[in-house]
This record gives structure tokens, sequence and C-alpha cells, in this order.
């Protein structure tokens, strides 16, 4: 496969604008995983808004939620701070693919 036939420059993003958040003094473990949930969901729809830019997502909002659930069902995370996304989805009208980090 080549790679390179896939990936258009609208949809590469060489600085995320979603950044950690910080954790707060004396954080329960519920809400450590709660705030990594939570950030993880904001870089996914970081993402999904760079995805967008192709113009070939039917609906960017539902592909937005296909993504989040593909990613609650198992992780993508290869190593920290490394991850791969994906997700089969109607929402999108051909093989799509992006490139995006911190």
């Amino acid at each position: 496969m080549n790679v390179l036939r896939y990936l258009r420059p609208e949809c590469v993003q060489l600085s995320l604008a979603t950044a950690p958040t910080p954790p707060i003094e004396d954080e329960s473990p519920g809400q450590a995983a709660n705030r990594l949930k939570s950030d993880k969901e904001r870089v996914l729809e970081e993402i999904a808004e760079i995805l967008e830019r192709s113009g070939r997502l039917a609906n960017p909002s539902k592909f937005l939620r296909d993504l989040v659930n593909r990613e609650r069902k198992a992780t993508t995370a290869i190593a920290p701070g490394i991850a791969i996304p994906h997700v089969r989805t109607l929402q999108a009208r051909e093989f799509i693919m992006g490139l995006a980090r911190a």
C-alpha cells in the first residue's frame, strides 16, 4: 500500500491544539480515569475535524461517534503518547487517512 496515495495535505496536522489536562491535587484514581477519557475524546474530536477537511465524510458528527465508540471497545494506543485511531464506518465515502501529532 502506498500511504502517500491516501494522505492528503489538508489531513495533516503537525501540532494539535488539544493539550493534556493537568491532574488536580489529591486526584482519585476515578477522577484520573475520567480526566484521561475526556482528554482522549477531545483529541479524537480534533482528529475528526482534521479528516472532515478531506470532504469525504458523509456526516462528521456520526463519524466522531463511531470513532469514539471504536476507541471505547479497545484502545488504539501502541505506546505512551502514540496511537493509531481507526474505524470502519458508513460515514466515510472512501478510504481516508490523516496524520496528527501534538
